[in-house]
């Protein structure tokens, strides 16, 4: 299977960025279809789409909770500080 990049670079155009905005408008495309025909050999890439849709908001989730996470220890770190700084 060929990369996105290089698939790319040999039709001459840029790769498409994935987006959950974009993963989201294939999904009610292929699902539309799906429900619109009763043709079953396009769920494997309903299933696929909608994999790949989790897979993107859990890392957004992720990167949310670490920059919750160091936001939390920051604001720690400075009560801290003003405490110490008003005895």
């Amino acid at each position: 299977m060929i990369g996105n990049e290089r698939m790319a670079r040999e039709i001459g155009s840029k790769p498409e960025v994935v987006t959950v905005e974009r993963l989201e408008a294939a999904i009610m495309v292929v699902a539309r279809s799906i429900a619109d025909t009763g043709e079953v050999t396009h769920v494997p890439l309903l299933e696929r789409l909608e994999s790949e849709l989790a897979k993107m908001k859990s890392a957004r989730d992720g990167v949310s909770r670490a920059r919750q996470i160091v936001g939390e220890k920051v604001l720690e770190r400075e009560r801290k500080r003003d405490l110490l700084q008003s005895l």
